[in-house]
């Protein structure tokens, strides 16, 4: 069983709640909002992609000490994430393990955050993108390191068919995104549900019969 993780597991982009957890912990380094601002307008006339836009997004944590990723990380995940879990799709996720099934989160965003997630949820494994942080020079843009890049789209699939843990057909498997971006797996899958689907996707699982859930935020 398959689950993207923003929007789908929680409410928001996590690479957004990573960066105000971390100008918490380090407000000196609220000046690299500057070059978020200049990365988003390049985005916005096409001068830059959104993977370019997700490395300038990370850039501040390229100043960070190897314990200080490792705590803040975990802190991070514990403090922010967790909480922030919908309780019906964890209540799913839980579901399918009960039933024999195994869960894989697997997602564009870090895996230097989300691996901790294991630690409230046993037995789950967690794919994400990996990012590499310069350990010197003057501007640090971090690079998607390994041969996958952004595990995105369509490469969330070429994993899964490449991996010897996972299934290469899909038969018998369940998918659950918010995104039309994640198409190629819900298509790959026999079992696809749209959670709190943006419109494209929303559309598309209309025309195509798959279960649409919109699950509520968990209250304050």
């Amino acid at each position: 069983v398959y689950f993207d993780f923003d929007d789908t597991l929680i409410p928001g982009d996590s690479i957004l709640c990573w960066k105000r957890f971390l100008f918490k912990k380090k407000p000196q380094q609220r000046y690299f909002q500057v070059f978020t601002w200049i990365g988003l307008i390049a985005y916005c006339l096409r001068i830059c992609g959104s993977e370019t836009l997700k490395r300038i997004f990370l850039l501040p944590a390229s100043w960070l000490t190897p314990e200080e990723f490792d705590s803040f990380s975990q802190e991070f995940v514990r403090e922010e994430l967790v909480p922030r879990l919908y309780p019906e799709m964890l209540k799913k996720l839980k579901e399918h393990q009960s039933q024999g099934f195994q869960v894989v989160i697997i997602s564009a965003s870090p895996v230097f955050y989300l691996r901790y997630l294991v630690d409230y949820l046993p037995d789950v494994r967690v794919v994400g993108t990996t990012v590499r942080f310069p350990a010197a020079g003057l501007f640090r843009l971090p690079r998607f390191d390994s041969k996958w890049g952004n595990m995105k789209g369509k490469t969330k699939v070429d994993f899964l068919k490449s991996d010897p843990q996972e299934s290469d057909s899909g038969i018998g498997c369940y998918a659950y995104s918010d995104s039309h971006s994640d198409a190629p797996l819900l298509n790959f899958v026999q079992h696809a549900v749209a959670v709190q689907p943006n419109c494209k996707l929303e559309t598309m699982a209309r025309k195509r019969g798959w279960l649409i859930l919109k699950p509520r935020v968990n209250s304050p």
